[in-house]
């Protein structure tokens, strides 16, 4: 593979790696790239494997602290047989 990201504080386009830590037990690379322009964090782990997998999270605070979302979570789950 090319090196790709290897020093921290190298960019690529509007990306700049910011983290580098070598994951010896499962023989991958953990790179935490930053996107500058909105300041997203990326995680990017580099393994021989040859599937992909992807998977974007938002923070979505809630409005107050009244576990309302949390309940709402589960009463919409419940009902679904896609649940599992």
């Amino acid at each position: 593979m090319t090196p790709f990201l290897e020093k921290v504080g190298e960019k690529y386009g509007a990306f700049t790696l910011t983290k580098k830590l070598p994951i010896d037990e499962l023989q991958m690379v953990l790179r935490e790239v930053r996107h500058e322009p909105t300041g997203a964090t990326i995680f990017h782990l580099e393994n021989s494997d040859p599937e992909n997998v992807f998977c974007l999270s938002f923070k979505t605070w809630p409005k107050s602290s009244d576990r309302v979302p949390h309940v709402l979570e589960h009463t919409a789950l419940c009902g679904s047989n896609n649940s599992a």
